[in-house]
């Protein structure tokens, strides 16, 4: 490989791979590496809230998770250490709306796939 690059990323997880997109959609010339051969399972972080939801439309990713298998969220529910359950839905709080009105649960091995392609 004699390819020269401006970026090199190392891990193609969420972050990594929303990276190379962002730069990549400005012209910067960028490589994305993981040692790990997708797809590929990851337990974890399976949740977005709507706001990540902004930042997957601007990679340009959003209609093709929303594609995918997954569940829209409305709200969390929060339980204290006592049991007691604390609930919190996504809405407009004064001038400050959510980028849309639910979050995201996408299994990660489908949405690092995505992210990833």
């Amino acid at each position: 490989m004699n390819e020269c690059y401006e970026v090199l990323i190392v891990g193609a997880g969420p972050a990594g791979s929303t990276l190379a997109a962002l730069l990549g959609r400005r012209g910067v010339k960028t490589l994305l590496l993981d040692r790990a051969t997708f797809p590929r399972d990851k337990v974890c972080g399976e949740y977005m809230s709507p706001e990540a939801l902004g930042t997957l439309d601007r990679t340009g990713v959003l209609e093709k998770v929303e594609s995918a298998p997954h569940r829209k969220l409305r709200g969390i529910i929060i339980h204290a250490y006592d049991g007691r359950p604390v609930k919190g839905t996504y809405r407009p709080v004064g001038s400050h709306a959510p980028y849309r009105p639910y979050g995201l649960a996408i299994q990660r091995e489908i949405f690092d796939e995505i992210l990833f392609r």
